[in-house]
């Protein structure tokens, strides 16, 4: 019976641990338009997004949280880390602004990184898929 509580015990703690696994995506990063962000991240958890623009905030537990807020649009998303990547999803909030046609009110993003050390984001909503790499930098 001991056996195998401690081999039930090594498999949860293993399971933990890949749970864990994610990739670090903490650094300085230029857009096409070389325009600089930075993203902080805390071990699996959190997220943050610095640019121009403001600041963008995931949190990796499945929850629904508070992202962002510009000209009145608000922007809630839940995240989760997997062994390679980020998977965010994001709901528009407009208010009483009336949007253009084709603007998404729920999408998806991937982020991870390539062999070289670029963030790849994918963007998906509707039937439109988007990939865009950041690179590294310095």
């Amino acid at each position: 019976m001991k056996l195998y509580l401690i081999f039930f015990v090594q498999l949860f703690l293993s399971f933990n641990l890949i749970a864990l696994e994610c990739p670090n995506f903490s650094g300085q990063y230029k857009t096409e338009e070389s325009e600089v962000f930075t993203m902080i991240q805390n071990d699996c958890t959190t997220v943050r997004w610095i640019d121009d623009v403001g600041e963008k905030y995931f949190k990796a537990d499945g929850e629904w949280h508070f992202m962002h807020e510009e000209g009145g649009i608000k922007a809630h998303s839940r995240s989760r880390f997997a062994p390679d990547t980020l998977y965010v999803e994001v709901k528009m909030d407009y208010g009483a602004i009336e949007i253009p046609e084709g603007y998404p009110d729920f999408f998806r993003l991937e982020f991870r990184l390539n062999r070289n050390g670029h963030l790849v984001e994918t963007i998906r909503y509707g039937d439109t898929t988007q990939i865009q790499t950041f690179r590294k930098f310095p």
